[in-house]
Order: C-alpha cells, then structure tokens, then sequence
C-alpha cells in the first residue's frame, strides 16, 4: 500500500473475492504548515430562560508552522429564542473570543448541540474547522438562586472562583461562569 504526499483524505476500500469493506475515513500526507483547529468551553452550559452565559472561543495551531491568519467565528443550533454574539467575531491564533449568549425570557427549553465554527478568512474556500459544545435552556420559573459571570478587566472570564451563600456553592467554569440553584429564600 502506498500514499501520495499530498495531504488526503477517504476511507480504505479492500475487494478481496468479491467481498468489499469499507474501512473508516482517515487522513495522510503532511499536516498544511499554516492550520487551526477551534477550541470552545466549557464543554456543557445552563442557561436560565431571560439570562446570559459564555463560553470561551480560542484557536489552536494545528499545523507545522504557527497559523497567522484571521478566523470569523459562528454558531449553529441554538434553540428558538436564544442569539449568541462573539466578540470579537475575527480572532487570531492569539486572542481568545467570547460567545455571549442571550436567553430571551420565552426562550424554548430543551437541550441543544452547538457547533461553534471558525472560517479561515485568510484562505477563503477551505474548509471551517468545528467545535462542539452542549446548552440546556431551563425554565426560569419556580427558580430561586443567581447566576452571573466573572470576569477580568480585559472581559476574559475567570475560571475557579468559588461562590457560595448559605450550604449552597459552586464554582466558575471556564468561562467564568456560575448559576447557584435552589438557594433558601431569605427569612
């Protein structure tokens, strides 16, 4: 078996007396010297119906060279009534990017798969690179607790920050985000 040099990708096909098999896809070849993958968190959020949250959204270098291009990030799946904004909405391989999300106050409640895409803007016409991460939208009614975000001066969030009233407690994701549920109503 051989491969080209070039870069390339399919599956393995094998006929062997009239029986085929299909092997999985896979890719050879010599990784591109400028290339990027997408990398988002946290991997799962909650987000309470008339809230915000935010994942993180940076780039990671993929190929044999650091990638010097310019990424326009976007998100798709995002149930009825949610949007979701980047800023900044191009990133370098350097810059880290938030995605704020905004639950309207009727916002759908399910749990959603979200695929944040980055399009290399540098080489129009390649392929978006992916990241999958996982939303729940959860009725704001019967709720009691607070939920916010934790940010440095720059608006990057912090993760690990414990927060705590009475015996209830969480801690920042890496996002910088927290919700506090079921706390005891004050007396």
């Amino acid at each position: 078996m051989s491969f080209r040099t070039a870069r390339s990708t399919g599956a393995i096909v094998v006929t062997v007396g009239g029986d085929t098999l299909t092997g999985p896809e896979f890719e050879t070849g010599a990784a591109p010297a400028q290339d990027f993958g997408v990398v988002s968190g946290p991997a799962q959020l909650t987000l309470v119906q008339g809230g915000q949250a935010a994942y993180q959204i940076q780039l990671s270098d993929t190929g044999t060279e650091p990638f010097t291009g310019l990424v326009r990030l976007s998100v798709s799946g995002l149930p009825a009534g949610v949007t979701a904004t980047f800023r900044p909405a191009f990133v370098s391989a350097v810059q880290i990017a938030t995605m704020q999300l905004v639950a309207a106050d009727n916002a759908t409640t399910a749990n959603a798969n979200l695929m944040v895409s980055g399009d290399n803007e540098s080489a129009p016409g390649t392929a978006a690179k992916t990241s999958n991460v996982s939303l729940s939208v959860v009725a704001a009614a019967g709720q009691t607790g607070v939920a916010g975000r934790f940010v440095d001066p720059d608006g990057k969030g912090i993760a690990g920050v414990r927060v705590r009233h009475d015996t209830t407690q969480t801690i920042t994701d890496v996002a910088g985000n927290f919700l506090l549920s079921a706390c005891r109503q004050a007396r």
